[in-house]
């Protein structure tokens, strides 16, 4: 991931997926069975450049819907740009790096219920990892492994989205709705 900065001054982040070091064959589960996804070409390269379009995608799904999330510009094969979250070429804190409150679990439940409902997508792989806390509410990033909810394994991503967040609000002291109840509230 890399901080750039087009002509017009808009801060960009440059996020390049590596075809020589990366191990994408632990990302097939993400990709089988969604059904966008139905003619992957097998090889490195083809898969790197598929799971780059594919968070392209799934963000500009999400931007579309009003979920939270860096703005996509382009992808172009391994290449994804979007929008910078953060100043200065500094990106905004992650959960895990800020104190945290009962709002900031609120507003990431709301985030997986618009995701499921509006956007029809589960982030599944969402943790306080890869949420940005900003004035402005949590902002979900890292859409790579965000699968269309017609996708065999989405109940089982969702479930395990809410108890990693559960997890860690919990952990951080908060008294929080049980996951079986989130779950069915985002479902309905």
């Amino acid at each position: 991931m890399y901080w750039a900065v087009d002509p017009s001054g808009l801060d960009l982040a440059v996020k390049i997926y590596l075809v020589t070091t990366s191990n994408f064959k632990k990302r097939y589960p993400y990709l089988i069975g969604d059904p966008r996804f139905t003619r992957i070409k097998r090889g490195t390269r083809s898969l790197v450049e598929l799971w780059a379009k594919k968070e392209f995608r799934n963000l500009s799904k999400s931007f579309k819907s009003g979920i939270p999330c860096p703005e996509p510009v382009t992808v172009v094969k391994n290449v994804l740009i979007m929008k910078f979250v953060g100043s200065d070429g500094v990106p905004s804190p992650t959960l895990v790096e800020s104190e945290v409150n009962y709002a900031d679990y609120e507003k990431t439940i709301q985030i997986i219920s618009d995701l499921y409902q509006k956007a029809e997508l589960v982030h599944a792989d969402l943790s306080e990892y890869n949420i940005f806390k900003t004035a402005e509410g949590p902002v979900v990033f890292d859409f790579g492994s965000a699968v269309d909810i017609r996708h065999p394994k989405t109940k089982e991503f969702l479930e395990r989205d809410i108890s990693n967040i559960t997890r860690f609000f919990v952990k951080r002291g908060l008294t929080v709705d049980n996951p079986i109840d989130v779950f069915e509230r985002v479902t309905k």
